[in-house]
């Protein structure tokens, strides 16, 4: 399959515009989104069935709803633009609601994902954590608990994927074991 290299790279050009409004960076998206990119790439083996357009549109949009910081879920604000986006780049309509799906279920929240591309683009951007290592900012920050439980829905994402879930055990292990380490110590 051919992949639209030119909406990707519109879709990142968008991204990127969208952070350099803001003056800080709290979720760290700098990290994260490129960290969700090489997760494709690597997820890609296991799913070679999986729409890797799809993946990569969704990593570049899905959490384009995160600035300006507001009060709607970031996933249903990153749906409308990622949508807005889509429509004005005359992005098929198949497709476009494929990706709008990945988008707005990948928190697990008011819509699960129902697709084999939104679980396992839930799964990216689970994955991502483990490796870009959000969790000890939120212990920096003086959320520690919250970094736990973090890591435990992370871990969790994964259900759906038990190759990917067994791959990264050891990580999740180790995360977990440092931040009750971190907890224990209590500074």
């Amino acid at each position: 399959m051919v992949m639209n290299q030119s909406i990707l790279e519109k879709a990142k050009q968008l991204f990127w515009q969208m952070l350099e409004k803001e003056k800080d960076d709290p979720w760290g998206l700098k990290l994260h989104i490129p960290h969700a990119e090489k997760w494709v790439k690597k997820i890609l083996v296991w799913y070679p069935e999986v729409d890797e357009e799809i993946l990569l549109l969704s990593v570049w949009l899905h959490d384009i709803g995160h600035y300006p910081v507001g009060s709607e879920d970031h996933a249903i604000t990153g749906e409308r633009i990622a949508r807005k986006f889509l429509i004005e780049m005359e992005y098929g309509e198949k497709k476009r609601e494929a990706v709008l799906h990945c988008i707005r279920s990948h928190r697990n929240k008011d819509i699960k994902p129902a697709t084999l591309e939104a679980k396992v683009f839930c799964g990216v951007d689970s994955l991502s954590h483990f490796t870009y290592a959000p969790y000890i900012v939120m212990y920096h920050d003086g959320r520690l608990d919250e970094a736990i439980a973090k890591l435990e829905r992370d871990f969790d994402d994964l259900k759906p994927l038990p190759q990917l879930r067994w791959e990264v055990e050891p990580l999740y292990s180790a995360w977990k074991k440092l931040l009750l380490e971190l907890k224990r110590i209590d500074l």
